[in-house]
């Protein structure tokens, strides 16, 4: 091989070897014999100084009305739709009485209350 490494394997370990440094200097600079280790953890595109609280906090509630659960939950909607009110128990004036019978293969005649609710 003309090259100056020795065969294919030597290219493959230099290949390995600078990979790896190129991984290394990801998370560590050496400056003048001193090495200076990267912080990793919180992402990218975020403050991270000292007195960034607030902007993290702020950041996270606003973002929190993009996940569908939490806004299912804060919005209130039990009291504007629902017309329990978001209550597990109402007390109403009863209007009359419905019946329907049961699909196949039962046979039953299912009985319920139309309910005026106060």
């Amino acid at each position: 091989c003309f090259s100056g490494y020795g065969d294919h394997r030597d290219l493959h370990k230099e290949y390995r070897r600078q990979r790896q440094m190129c991984i290394r200097d990801r998370y560590q600079r050496r400056v003048h014999g001193i090495t200076f280790y990267l912080r990793q953890g919180m992402g990218a595109h975020k403050p991270r100084g000292i007195l960034c609280a607030r902007k993290l906090h702020n950041k996270r509630r606003l973002n929190r009305w993009a996940d569908k659960n939490y806004r299912k939950a804060h919005t209130g909607r039990e009291f504007r739709w629902d017309p329990m009110g978001g209550a597990s128990h109402a007390s109403g004036i009863c209007v009359g009485k419905v019946g329907f019978e049961s699909k196949q293969p039962n046979s039953a005649f299912r009985t319920g209350l139309r309910v005026l609710l106060k």
